[in-house]
């Protein structure tokens, strides 16, 4: 019956490009996927930096409101979405261990195969072996204990440079040659997959501050200009709360450890860190603008879909954390936005994730569906504006819960959270070296309140239904033996070096 109805929909896509479109030509794709984007910024009534790109899909599209990724780091959350799959089943790990370069389908290559022509520019970062050797080590080395730590000095974590609107140069001049694209080149007879990734508002590497000791903070630094800070509306910058040291759940110390973050911040400081956050998230923008104006411009707007979307979030001093890595929601919730024929505006509140977008595209395309897909198509919350999410199990089956897993560094085990419509959880390597949590988000929103001693049976609930879709203390087993192959190779590679 499902299925039949699937059918029912796709033709109905197509009859809606025939007419609705003016010719018989597949809908066009403009995928714009950013670095680091908290997704709750999306909606936030008092967000404090000017988006009107973002504004703008948002007024025409469908915002996806509990949107997250399937890995809160850059390669395996982009591993997951460009082959559709958990990271669990293509063993994608970490930022060491990505897809293979020859993997195959992606939504690229499955769209590419069936008529579309494809322009993809940017960062992709799906792939192994793009990650700097020391985060390799750091990931493959991460279960190893605390031993007589020396904590590094307080980071640095904000860079100004001039006061041009071009901060980040290689993504304005990679979206430069976008937009040129989009309006000399994209109006021809094949349709088109453009693909643009650029990396703001990923945090900057602390060496490009020139210290002595370049590994200290890491990628803490957020760096931007005159031209964009004075656009940050101080005032509605909130300082977040955080729980005292002795109530921080032991995997969050490990990681504020592993992060430098454990001396003492004034609220000065952190409203500082957030305000160049927010100015990196204002240049995003600015960029976005760039290329919607470029679509409009091409001819090729009316039969065009247009996908925006963060590989993971950022911490922001959230939780006594910076970078992302972790499962609070600013790290793993992602902004998602979709716009095109037959989409209006609306905010659609069921969880999906990134590996949702895969099977989107093909039914976009109107392309077979590939085998073994974990994803399941958003195309059918598009495409029916007065479906509320109790509805939409009556449109497509799709589940109502979203799965995500994270194996690499600034944490001593793997981590798996599934996320309902009202619950968060969390549970860590096997289930017994740490303990599990759950959140009630929309009673604690900041996620402040973990539930999980006091409700039990929940947690039980959860745990089980975790256990159903995914065999994490098994997979957790694979992660580690995979870090100790790994670490082997490479001090073997290393010789008298080691």
């Amino acid at each position: 019956m499902m299925a039949h109805q699937h059918l029912i929909l796709l033709v109905s896509l197509l009859l809606f490009t025939l007419v609705g479109c003016g010719g018989s030509k597949q809908p066009n794709v403009l995928f714009i996927i950013c670095d680091s984007l908290d997704g709750r910024l999306l909606l936030d009534p008092n967000r404090p930096f000017p988006a009107p790109s973002l504004d703008r899909m948002i007024q025409k599209g469908v915002t996806f409101s509990n949107a997250y990724s399937n890995s809160p780091i850059c390669t395996p959350a982009r591993a997951a979405m460009w082959s559709g799959r958990h990271i669990n089943e293509v063993q994608a790990w970490s930022n060491d261990k990505g897809l293979p370069a020859n993997y195959t389908p992606t939504f690229a290559s499955t769209l590419s195969e069936n008529g579309y022509y494809n322009y993809i520019r940017g960062k992709e970062d799906y792939t192994s072996g793009d990650h700097s050797e020391s985060g390799n080590v750091e990931d493959w080395t991460r279960s190893v204990p605390f031993v007589n730590l020396t904590m590094q000095p307080q980071p640095t974590t904000v860079m100004k440079t001039g006061a041009g609107p071009h901060v980040e140069t290689a993504d304005w001049n990679n979206t430069m040659k976008f937009a040129k694209w989009l309006h000399e080149d994209a109006k021809h007879n094949q349709p088109y997959l453009a693909y643009l990734g650029v990396d703001i508002p990923h945090p900057w590497p602390t060496r490009a501050l020139n210290w002595q000791h370049v590994d200290v903070g890491g990628d803490s630094t957020f760096g931007t200009s005159d031209y964009w800070l004075p656009m940050i509306n101080t005032s509605k910058i909130k300082v977040p709360k955080w729980l005292p040291w002795s109530e921080t759940h032991p995997v969050d110390q490990y990681s504020s450890i592993s992060k430098n973050m454990t001396g003492a911040w004034s609220p000065a400081q952190i409203v500082q860190i957030r305000q160049y956050y927010y100015a990196m998230c204002a240049e995003l923008d600015g960029m976005l603008g760039l290329l919607l104006d470029a679509l409009e411009q091409s001819g090729t707007a009316n039969n065009t879909y247009v996908i925006f979307t963060s590989d993971h979030g950022e911490m922001a001093m959230e939780h006594r954390q910076y970078f992302k890595m972790t499962y609070y929601e600013a790290s793993s919730h992602v902004p998602l936005v979709i716009t095109g024929p037959g989409v209006n505006r609306r905010v659609e509140d069921s969880p999906v994730s990134l590996i949702d977008l895969f099977p989107t595209l093909v039914d976009i395309s109107g392309a077979p569906m590939p085998p073994l897909l974990n994803g399941t198509s958003l195309l059918p919350l598009l495409l029916h504006p007065n479906a509320t999410s109790s509805q939409a199990p009556t449109i497509v089956a799709r589940p109502d819960y979203i799965l995500s897993q994270y194996h690499g560094a600034t944490c001593n085990t793997s981590w798996y959270m599934i996320r309902t419509l009202q619950y968060k959880y969390i549970a860590y390597g096997d289930g017994v070296v740490a303990p599990s949590q759950l959140f009630d988000l929309h009673a604690d929103p900041d996620e402040l309140n973990d539930l999980s001693t006091t409700l039990p049976q929940i947690v039980q609930q959860y745990d089980q239904r975790l256990r159903s879709i995914i065999d994490y203390p098994t997979v957790t087993k694979q992660v580690d033996a995979y870090n100790r192959m790994a670490l082997g190779q490479w001090k073997a590679e290393q010789g008298a070096q080691y």
